[in-house]
């Protein structure tokens, strides 16, 4: 998995490309981990993201909590399984229905 990531003033962009998985989950969760004290919104990109398992939510809840309740969290761009992933298990829902 590539992860990208670009900040500009208090949001921060992350980029995935490729799948999301266990085998894969350490290097988000290590993105995750170093995310500057300063950002208060993140946007997820999943456009070139294939495959997202169960784990993959877990980071994104972890994600979700770092940020605290001022913080936001949005994904865009997702497409195809890692949108049915997001949609069944109510993950978009949770992210969408923010402030």
């Amino acid at each position: 998995m590539k992860i990208t990531a670009e900040q500009k003033d208090t949001t921060l962009t992350i980029k995935l490309e490729g799948k999301l998985n266990s085998l894969t989950e350490h290097e988000f969760r290590k993105e995750i981990d170093t995310i500057p004290s300063d950002v208060v919104s993140v946007i997820l990109d999943f456009a070139k993201l294939t495959y997202m398992s169960s784990i993959g939510l877990v980071q994104i809840y972890n994600l979700r909590k770092k940020l605290g309740k001022e913080g936001t969290l949005k994904i865009i761009n997702a497409q195809g399984i890692v949108k049915s992933v997001l949609e069944i298990s109510g993950t978009d829902i949770l992210l969408f229905n923010q402030k």
